[in-house]
């Protein structure tokens, strides 16, 4: 009679599967399981459950029974937003900075424009206190004859003859010079009686 042959356990089997897992399995996105105790999720598509759900023997394994595609798809999505997001950004920027030197540029030239305008009404205002000034210190113009240089004799043109308060006699002046002097204007002659006695 032929030995019969041992059956199998289940325990067998799983030692088996986890013997193999250890040996060819990879690592997957994690199952709910491992997420929740935070392991390593190897996996093979040959069995339906991780390494940590066979050792756990557990028969519920999600790490085949999750679909990635959505997710992939969603990635990309996400992936292409940002990047025409950044691109929009860049132009953004580059307009930005644009209008940052043109705001400069416009800012100097108005600065440069008032700095001429201040100057130039500095010099108007120079320029008129100084017509001003020479104004003031021009001598006034006068339409009369110029007056005549004064004489270097204080007693010049003054007239002896009609002063009341001249005593003629004490010099020697008679009726005679009076009447030579109104009708000639000459100078007396020394009277020879005024140096004697």
């Amino acid at each position: 009679m032929a030995d019969r042959v041992k059956k199998r356990t289940s325990s067998d089997r799983r030692c088996d599967q986890v013997r193999f897992l250890e040996r060819s399995g990879i690592i997957m996105p994690s199952c709910t399981y491992c997420h929740e105790k935070k392991l390593e999720c190897v996996a093979h598509e040959r069995y339906a459950r991780c390494l940590p759900c066979a050792k756990a023997g557990r028969s519920n394994c999600d790490v085949h029974g999750v679909d990635l595609r959505p997710f992939i798809k969603e990635k990309e999505r996400l992936d292409a937003a940002k990047k025409a997001l950044l691109e929009e950004l860049f132009q953004k920027q580059s307009k930005l900075m644009r209008l940052e030197q043109q705001s400069r540029a416009l800012e100097e030239r108005a600065i440069a424009a008032f700095r001429r305008e201040s100057r130039l009404l500095d010099e108007e205002e120079k320029e008129e206190r100084s017509a001003a000034a020479r104004s003031t210190e021009a001598p006034p113009t006068s339409t009369s004859a110029p007056s005549e240089p004064p004489s270097a004799d204080p007693y010049a043109g003054y007239d002896w003859l009609s002063d009341p308060t001249v005593d003629l006699g004490c010099v020697g002046v008679g009726p005679s010079f009076l009447a030579d002097q109104g009708s000639s204007g000459g100078t007396p002659p020394v009277s020879q009686g005024s140096g004697g006695s």
